[in-house]
């Protein structure tokens, strides 16, 4: 194949199909809490859900995606996301409150590249399907960064038994 690359870019013809080999298709990681590249955001994009998404090319409007419902206060410190209670991961696990707490606090606390993403915010449940988050300063925009695929949900209980030294 390579020699029908090198042909082609001669303008010799091969009677080989051409493979043509871009290289900006670079991923250093497809953890969802530690990569924050393009490659890694269209792979994760594919591999995990966050808390909302985009209809489109409309990126003014986040949708709900795992949320089912949610409020926030009139200052836009706090929010309260209910989850949906249809969604489960790829082994059956539910998706509970606690794997969304587990997921965004794991983002902040890995302490990488998009990390900066949930600055300032801390995250806890309320009930098996209630997350609460409180920033620091108003923050208007935390549905619109919650549609981010580095905030992507893992399932805590296998992300733990695979690591067992995480405590987050």
């Amino acid at each position: 194949m390579l020699v029908g690359v090198a042909a082609a870019a001669r303008g010799a013809t091969s009677k080989a199909p051409t493979l043509v080999i871009d290289n900006s298709f670079t991923i250093k990681t497809s953890d969802p809490q530690r990569a924050f590249d393009p490659t890694a955001s269209m792979v994760d994009r594919g591999i995990y859900d966050t808390l909302f998404t985009y209809k489109g090319s409309d990126l003014a409007h986040p949708i709900p995606l795992l949320v089912q419902s949610w409020t926030a206060t009139k200052d836009a410190k706090t929010f309260v996301f209910q989850l949906r209670k249809d969604v489960h991961f790829a082994d059956g696990t539910p998706l509970t409150a606690a794997d969304v707490v587990f997921s965004l606090n794991r983002l902040v606390n890995l302490k990488g590249n998009p990390s900066f993403l949930l600055a300032g915010v801390t995250i806890a449940p309320k009930g098996r399907y209630g997350v609460v988050m409180r920033s620091k300063t108003p923050d208007g925009a935390l549905p619109a960064i919650l549609a981010n695929p580095s905030t992507g949900i893992v399932n805590s209980k296998l992300v733990r038994s695979t690591s067992p030294r995480i405590r987050l």
